[in-house]
């Protein structure tokens, strides 16, 4: 009987590890369970974050609504036309009246512009009334159309007068040549200006300008086009140094970088480093290539500059901030950017919505600076005003 009871005891306390251990393996279990499903939440954010950014909308803008789609992408032309159809013809008196009451309607054409009068008036045998009398002009009807007329191309001859002297044959005396902006082109600083414009402003590549030269039957090949370009970036040089200077010896300076693909220095991609500083109305702006993203490219831009540089949290821009006089100030748009990512791929709004919200009532401040063309101090008073009433946490949480 003893002998019984104590392997009884033998055995439940057998059983007993084995359920100490059995629970220890569970809770061991169940704490993956919850960190694999942390990690699964974390995986499928990414993933949305991804398919996001492939084949959603690139944009970040969104209202106070709350990021409503847009309905269309290819139909702009049918979406964006007025819901009220237009007259073919709307008088001039008509069109000034909409445009001075504030109300819809078009616009009207500025007075500056060039005009062309077309006079129509009716024929002789219809100028007598049925009860035999001369009709008589009582006034007139005026309507506009905005007519575009194509730029045209033209060359430009130079004649240089050569005098000789006849009685000893041996003076001769011609004009001076012109000055060119490039000496060796025979482009002049219009259709210069024309194609870098067109390149930089109006992102027309140089083939596809090539191709539009064609069109009027001008041979102007990417590589002249190419030519042209790389010799007026060595003209404008002493510009962009003085902007340096300007954006140098200001007490703010904005600064970001972005790859761009290269194809003739055995790399995939370099850097344009763009620094910019100045008064809203007035900015000086430079582009600063370089084939690293090495902080010194803005180190050694930035050389001597002190006061506020504003730039994301990129740790190349650190060796610069450590400068005496430099303080670095973060960006709001890329902040946002992580709750637009959020807000993208949960369809339930949240914390980040109203983060959003938030962000959005402070740029509606800095777009009423922008209307009412304030100087900096001016705004400073106005984001103190209403960019200060109250704290984040309030307002959001």
């Amino acid at each position: 009987m003893q002998m019984t009871v104590s392997s009884q005891a033998s055995k439940m306390a057998v059983l007993e590890q084995e359920n100490i251990e059995l629970v220890r393996i569970n809770n061991n279990l169940l704490i993956s369970i919850d960190a694999l499903s942390v990690d699964n939440e974390h995986l499928k954010h990414h993933l949305s974050i991804l398919k996001q950014a492939i084949f959603g909308i690139k944009s970040e803008k969104m209202d106070l609504v709350m990021l409503k789609q847009l309905p269309f992408i290819f139909n702009e032309a049918e979406s964006c036309a007025s819901s009220e159809q237009e007259d073919v013809e709307v008088s001039a008196d008509v069109i000034e009246a909409k445009d001075s009451n504030n109300k819809r309607g078009r616009r009207a054409l500025p007075k500056d512009l060039p005009r062309q009068q077309v006079v129509y008036d009716i024929f002789e045998e219809e100028r007598k009334c049925s009860c035999g009398c001369e009709l008589t002009r009582i006034g007139e009807e005026k309507s506009e159309q905005l007519d575009y007329i194509p730029a045209k191309l033209q060359i430009i001859e130079h004649i240089r007068y050569k005098y000789a002297c006849k009685s000893c044959e041996e003076k001769v005396v011609c004009a001076p040549v012109p000055v060119k902006p490039l000496p060796k082109a025979n482009a002049t600083s219009g259709l210069l200006s024309h194609v870098l414009v067109s390149k930089y402003s109006d992102h027309l590549p140089l083939y596809r300008q090539s191709l539009m030269f064609v069109r009027q039957d001008i041979d102007l090949s990417r590589a002249t086009l190419c030519n042209w370009v790389n010799s007026c970036g060595h003209l404008l040089a002493p510009l962009v140094k003085l902007l340096r200077e300007e954006i140098v010896g200001s007490d703010y300076v904005a600064s970001d970088e972005t790859p761009v693909k290269v194809l003739d220095n055995g790399k995939s991609k370099g850097y344009m480093w763009v620094h910019l500083s100045g008064v809203r109305e007035k900015r000086a702006v430079v582009y600063d290539y370089h084939d690293s993203r090495s902080g010194e490219c803005a180190s050694e831009f930035l050389k001597g500059f002190k006061g506020y540089h504003q730039c994301d949290a990129y740790s190349g821009y650190d060796a610069l901030h450590r400068n005496a006089g430099v303080s670095w100030v973060g960006c709001w748009a890329h902040a946002r950017r992580k709750f637009i990512e959020i807000t993208s791929t949960v369809k339930t709004p949240g914390i980040a919505h109203k983060a959003l919200i938030y962000v959005a009532q402070l740029y509606k401040v800095e777009r009423e600076a922008i209307d009412k063309v304030l100087d900096p101090c001016g705004v400073k008073e106005l984001r103190t005003q209403k960019s200060e009433v109250v704290p984040f946490s309030q307002t959001v949480f």
